[in-house]
């Protein structure tokens, strides 16, 4: 028959089995699930990126739309004569004063069409 030693070290053999196998399972199922987090977190970041490539494409968009609409409107319009205008006089008369109200006429038409900016100086000859 079987001595007590023989089913203590049976007994012993199967508890380390055991153990060794929960172990190893713990062990493998925590690769996956950092794997898979892995995963979803590059899957965020392309998410996060094409999200960003877009709003900056629908930026754009909206800024030439906006760009268009000041130029086309009428102080856009009077903003550019006013620039043509002081370009033709500097190019006619070579003096500072033209050419200083020629870069101040044409930077205000610059800064109206990309920024909005309202403000409108009066250039006369």
């Amino acid at each position: 028959m079987y001595t007590t030693l023989h089913y203590c070290t049976l007994f012993i053999v199967i508890a380390l089995g055991v153990s060794s196998g929960n172990l190893l399972s713990n062990y493998v199922t925590a690769r996956i699930v950092a794997h898979e987090a892995q995963q979803a977190a590059a899957q965020i970041q392309l998410q996060r990126h094409e999200l960003q490539r877009q709003r900056q494409i629908q930026s754009e968009q909206r800024f030439e739309e906006q760009r268009k609409q000041r130029i086309a409107s009428a102080n856009g319009r009077k903003l550019k004569r006013s620039c043509d205008d002081w370009l033709a006089h500097h190019n006619k008369y070579q003096t500072q004063s033209s050419l200083d109200n020629m870069v101040k006429a044409c930077k205000a038409y610059d800064r109206y069409i990309n920024k909005g900016a309202k403000s409108v100086d009066r250039f006369t000859y």
